[in-house]
Parts: C-alpha cells; sequence; structure tokens
C-alpha cells in the first residue's frame, strides 16, 4: 500500500477546495444554495479550509422533499458546503476515483 504524506495538509488547501468547490457547482449555479456559495465562494473556501484544518467543521442537516416523477419518493440533499467536501478526494486522487466510477456506473 502506497503512503501519501502530508495528505491532510493537501486535502485540506484552498486550492483543492476550490477545485473541489467548482466541481460542486456544475449545473447547480441557477439552484438557490449553489448560486448564494459562488457569490462568496472564496471566502466560503476559506471558511472551510479553516474549520477543517482547526477540526470545527460539523456537517449541516439535510433538506428533505418530494419528487413526483416517475413516482413520488422522498430526497434528502446536502447542504451545498457539505456536497463540496464530498468533492475533496474525487478531486485529490483522480485516477483513483475515475476506477470507481467506472466500476459503479453500470
Amino acid at each position: 500500500m502506497k503512503r501519501h504524506k502530508h495528505l491532510w495538509e493537501r486535502l485540506c488547501s484552498f486550492e483543492n477546495l476550490a477545485a473541489a468547490a467548482r466541481e460542486a457547482l456544475l449545473g447547480k449555479r441557477g439552484q438557490h444554495a449553489g448560486a448564494r456559495f459562488f457569490a462568496d465562494w472564496e471566502r466560503e473556501v476559506v471558511r472551510l479550509e479553516r474549520e477543517l484544518r482547526e477540526g470545527s467543521y460539523r456537517p449541516g442537516a439535510y433538506f428533505y422533499f418530494t419528487i413526483t416523477e416517475p413516482k413520488e419518493r422522498v430526497v434528502a440533499a446536502a447542504p451545498f458546503r457539505d456536497r463540496v467536501l464530498a468533492r475533496l478526494p474525487a478531486s485529490l486522487f483522480p485516477s483513483a476515483s475515475s476506477v470507481v466510477h467506472q466500476r459503479w456506473s453500470g
């Protein structure tokens, strides 16, 4: 198994968080949460970076809504900040994430 030194520092870097934010914004700029994050994205990314480094980050509450097509079901959506952090591993290890995507995308 290969070791990656200073992984937490790389994961929490402004550049990596900004790349994850850009990826999370794809197709979401018109939605309220994405637009609000994008309006002040540099400040939001710096805030996320600080919270991760200090260990004070806490995930937000999910937003629940119902969709009716093709059948009715309840969907839980994470806050946009949490969606940015969900993109971090993929942005740090693009080759590993493409393998996972190929394996699980059908």
